[in-house]
């Protein structure tokens, strides 16, 4: 009898793989995943610290007491992207149009000027 019993509080007590019939276990999988390839990319620095959080707000009703809604969500803090400089030039064009481009060295046709590649002169 008492083997059954202890049989009965395990089915009773709840576990974070059962939250949601798996499905917390899945929003914590798929943000540690997310985590990961944050972790692996090269874009993003490789010394700030990244996170997964699980929370859950159990709220009960207020005329019974044993029965409680229950909140459940997982979410990630990630690094962010490095940021990328680079040069912009802005001007008129020969049309009159405002235009901005990205500086590249020897780039040619920046705002109508040409660049003869074979000589690196503007003509």
């Amino acid at each position: 009898m008492h083997e059954k019993q202890e049989k009965e509080k395990k089915l009773k007590t709840i576990e974070l793989g059962n939250i949601g019939n798996g499905a917390l276990k899945e929003q914590f999988n798929l943000e540690l995943e997310k985590v990961i390839e944050n972790i692996l990319d090269p874009n993003t620095d490789a010394k700030t610290m990244r996170s997964v959080t699980v929370v859950l707000k159990i709220k009960p009703e207020p005329e019974n007491r044993e029965a409680c809604l229950l909140e459940s969500v997982a979410s990630s803090k990630l690094a962010p992207r490095k940021a990328l400089l680079s040069i912009l030039n802005v001007g008129q064009g020969a049309d009159g149009a405002f235009k901005a481009v990205e500086s590249i060295p020897m780039q040619g046709g920046l705002f109508g000027v040409e660049v003869d590649q074979d000589q690196d002169q503007i003509e």
